[in-house]
């Protein structure tokens, strides 16, 4: 001990080397002077020595001892030896005692992916996610395989498989789901999109944000519409998106075509659908058209009058519409029979999407502003 304090006073590393050798050798379990050999001679820079004190230090240790040794032995060599291959195998010594052991798995995945040994990166992400009990953590392991193996090992099945475990830990990953849509979608299996899809909106569940379900029924509409020629599934996933957003016409229109598709079963499903597209966009005469010819298959002579008045009125009559219109037109201005009040004026005249309260307004005003132009006749 003596020799050692005088030799670090005096900076003569090389005797303290030589003395703790002997000591070791005198002793070779001595943990001790293995521990002050490797202080001494990583202060020399003879990592050389640093690493065959640490080895002869195995020897005695408990696990947990072990672990950090091996530890120790790996970032010596990867720090200052530059050998990640014998740090590696150090490393995988103290995984093979403990797979759970999370920093030892982190840095032989620094070394795998630094040396593009992609396979064993993913294996070792693997094993990362399953030391991991808190699932967001967990869902980034996955998440990470799923790149390596899309991008760098050109397994399109790995990939969409680890992408999958992804979203079922974080059903939230948004990359998650977009690069699984886009495999599948270059790939041109629609079938399995379209499963995946479902899949998606059973993880999200009806509580998730009101946006997101739109969004995931209607591409799942349009998957089942213009890929896999499904109309009935198609339709079942845009009534979805419609119930949950009444007021994107766009999504309306889609099951217009699709009821009209479909034929006399879903008959009056189109005629409903076609009058809130009406409500919404009246100066449409494509949408007059479709609806006087679903009516004309039920002959309903009303009806045909009301919309053949209506493409007149817009100038995109057809002549048989403008001569039934001629036809059924009344001849005579029927006189009124009582007095059209407010109440009746409500009822028969003003338009459902009419400002109530703006008229109201503008009915207080009209006088006033009626008399300041007023002219002598």
């Amino acid at each position: 001990l003596r020799l050692r304090v005088a030799a670090r006073s005096v900076r003569e590393l090389d005797k303290a080397v030589a003395s703790l050798r002997t000591a070791r050798e005198a002793s070779p379990r001595d943990v001790h002077a293995l521990g002050v050999l490797a202080e001494v001679a990583a202060q020399r820079g003879d990592f050389t020595t640093v690493v065959e004190a640490r080895r002869n230090q195995l020897k005695s240790a408990d696990d947990k001892r072990k672990l950090q040794l091996f530890e120790e032995i790996g970032d010596v060599y990867i720090e200052h030896l530059k050998q990640p291959a014998k740090a590696l195998e150090s490393y995988l010594e103290g995984v093979k005692m403990d797979p759970k052991a999370h920093v030892l798995l982190h840095k032989t995945l620094e070394i795998y992916t630094a040396q593009k040994q992609w396979e064993q990166a993913v294996s070792t992400l693997d094993a990362l996610a399953d030391t991991e009990t808190e699932i967001k953590r967990r869902a980034k392991y996955h998440y990470a395989a799923a790149v390596i193996a899309r991008d760098e090992i050109g397994d399109h099945e790995l990939a969409l498989e680890k992408f999958s475990v992804t979203l079922d830990d974080d059903s939230s990953n948004a990359k998650a789901f977009e690069a699984l849509d886009k495999l599948l979608a270059v790939g041109d299996d629609y079938k399995a999109l379209a499963r995946a899809y479902r899949q998606m909106i059973r993880r999200v569940g009806e509580e998730a944000p009101a946006g997101r379900l739109i969004r995931l029924w209607s591409r799942l509409g349009e998957i089942c519409a213009e890929h896999l020629g499904d109309s009935e599934s198609a339709i079942a996933a845009y009534e979805v998106a419609v119930s949950l957003d009444p007021d994107d016409m766009e999504r309306h229109e889609q099951l217009v075509n699709l009821y009209l598709e479909e034929g006399e079963s879903r008959h009056a499903d189109a005629i409903r659908e076609l009058h809130v597209l009406i409500e919404h966009q009246p100066d449409r005469a494509e949408l007059y058209h479709a609806l006087f010819g679903l009516y004309e298959q039920d002959g309903d002579v009303d009806r045909l009058f009301c919309l053949a008045q209506a493409l007149v009125l817009l100038g995109a009559a057809t002549p048989a519409q403008e001569q039934l219109y001629q036809a059924t037109r009344p001849q005579n201005l029927k006189l009124a029979k009582r007095r059209l009040t407010d109440e009746l004026w409500q009822k028969a005249v003003s338009h459902n999407r009419e400002n109530r309260h703006l008229s109201a307004i503008f009915s207080s005003v009209v006088g006033a502003l009626a008399a300041t132009t007023a002219r002598p006749a």
